[in-house]
Formats: C-alpha cells, structure tokens, sequence
C-alpha cells in the first residue's frame, strides 16, 4: 500500500511524513528498513510512533491533513477543529 501511494503521487510535496505504532505488525526492524527504503529519499522529516494505526491507541491521522510535526521533539499537532487552514 506505500508503495500504490508513493506511485499515485499522495507524497508529493509533503513537508514531512507521521507513522503510527505498527504494534503486532512484523519485526519492527525490518519495518524501519521498509519505511527507510521508501520514503528515505523523500528528503522530508518523518516521526514514527505516533498513536495511531495498529495499536491500543486508535488515533486517527487523516491523509493530507495540516499538521505540525517537530520531528526533532518528536510531536505531531494537528490544528484545533474550525481553524484557519
């Protein structure tokens, strides 16, 4: 499914990439080695872990959505609902 966005264009343009948690999803090693491999040459930050995806945790990541990601404070903060986007 990366691979079917990469090639459909979802990543151009992005300033930065947020992951979930892949909790029970494979070795997480080989997981960063995928994600590397893909989107590594993006060039744009991306935080993985957040609380979203295949965890305890179901926060929802909507595609495209604005967001700020602090990859280095490894934060993630989605605009507060009616703000200007």
């Amino acid at each position: 499914m990366l691979v079917q966005l990469l090639q459909a264009g979802w990543f151009d343009g992005v300033a930065g990439i947020a992951l979930g948690s892949w909790e029970r999803c494979g070795d997480p090693g080989e997981l960063d080695d995928v994600f590397t491999a893909r989107l590594g040459g993006l060039g744009v930050p991306v935080l993985a872990g957040v609380p979203a995806g295949h965890g305890a945790r179901q926060g929802t990541l909507e595609l495209g959505a604005p967001a700020v990601l602090d990859a280095d404070g490894l934060t993630l903060t989605a605009p507060a609902a009616g703000g200007a986007r």
